[in-house]
């Protein structure tokens, strides 16, 4: 991103910002939002995720993956 113009965009009505490169284009399809740059082979894909309140927020993303992997009878 260094030298590349950027914005910062707000997802859910301003409830989360980040900045990202005027390159990339928005996309929506249910909890996933995805930005993509048409021009090269490039994409960011953010999904969002139910809140699970039995889980401590600093072990959420393992017990997501695990949860993936679980349903796709997949081993970590």
């Amino acid at each position: 991103m260094a030298g590349e113009l950027v914005a910062q965009r707000a997802f859910f009505g301003g409830a989360i910002t980040s900045i990202f490169p005027l390159r990339f284009e928005a996309a929506y399809l249910f909890l996933i939002f995805v930005l993509l740059d048409p021009s090269r082979d490039e994409i960011l894909i953010f999904e969002f995720l139910e809140m699970k309140h039995e889980v401590p927020d600093d072990q959420s993303s393992t017990w997501f993956v695990q949860e993936l992997a679980n349903e796709q009878d997949a081993e970590l």
